[in-house]
């Protein structure tokens, strides 16, 4: 499983790095270096949070990781939607936005702190809801 994992995560990251790079020669396109940076974000998240998890639950390193794993999670949700958001030309203000995204990441650390399997499925149901929600937005152009 773990296999599967990290080799999904590594094409992820290089449809990152592809979009990086795509965001380079069309530098007028901002959401195109969005999506890139929350493809990368997204391959780290799933590479912490789900293929290297340490078996010493209770130790200083685990807890880090899993932290690590859920900010890069929340980050790269966030810069799906910004990106999303700046595609179709709506308004996105990282100032108005944040709390919410501090407190989804307050949320799925939280379940996570209980049960580690709680937190990898409010992972998982938060990273299919926004992409949901990016693809109504989309949908609506």
């Amino acid at each position: 499983m773990t296999g599967f994992v990290l080799s999904s995560s590594g094409l992820i990251a290089l449809l990152g790095v592809a979009l990086l790079v795509l965001a380079r020669l069309e530098p007028a396109h901002r959401h195109i270096q969005d999506w890139g940076y929350s493809h990368l974000l997204l391959a780290l998240g799933l590479t912490l949070g789900v293929a290297w998890v340490p078996t010493d639950v209770g130790s200083l390193h685990y807890q880090l990781q899993v932290a690590g794993a859920a900010s890069a999670i929340v980050a790269s949700l966030a810069l799906q939607l910004a990106g999303t958001a700046r595609y179709r030309g709506m308004p996105w203000e990282w100032r108005r936005q944040w709390p919410r995204w501090a407190a989804l990441l307050a949320v799925i650390l939280g379940l996570a702190a209980v049960e580690y399997p709680w937190g990898v499925a409010a992972g998982a149901m938060v990273l299919s809801a926004s992409a949901a929600w990016a693809a109504r937005w989309l949908w609506q152009g």
